[in-house]
C-alpha cells in the first residue's frame, strides 16, 4: 500500500480522576505526539474518538479481559477530554 500510515499515535494519558458524591472525573491530554516521539499538527493523531469502559475487577483476569467491548460504558468525540 502506497503512502499508508504505519505510525501509531501516541498514548493519552490520564491527568486526573476525582470522585465526589459517588460521580468520577476523569480528565485526560490531548495527544501531541506519535510513537516516535515527533511532534503531530492538529488533526494528524487520526485519532477519531475514545471509548470509556467499565468492569470489575472480578470481571477480569490480571487486569485485562479478552472482550473489552463487552464492557463500553460510553463513546466519546475526539475534542473530549474530560468525562464525568
Amino acid at each position: 500500500m502506497q503512502n499508508a500510515d504505519t505510525i501509531a499515535p501516541g498514548t493519552t494519558t490520564i491527568t486526573s480522576i476525582t470522585s465526589q458524591s459517588g460521580q468520577f472525573t476523569i480528565v485526560w491530554d490531548t495527544v501531541t505526539k506519535d510513537e516516535l516521539g515527533n511532534n503531530l499538527t492538529a488533526g494528524d493523531s487520526g485519532i477519531t474518538g475514545f471509548h470509556i469502559f467499565r468492569a470489575t475487577e472480578s470481571q477480569l483476569t490480571n487486569g485485562d479481559t479478552p472482550n473489552w467491548y463487552g464492557y463500553l460504558y460510553d463513546t466519546l468525540s475526539v475534542s473530549d477530554t474530560r468525562y464525568i
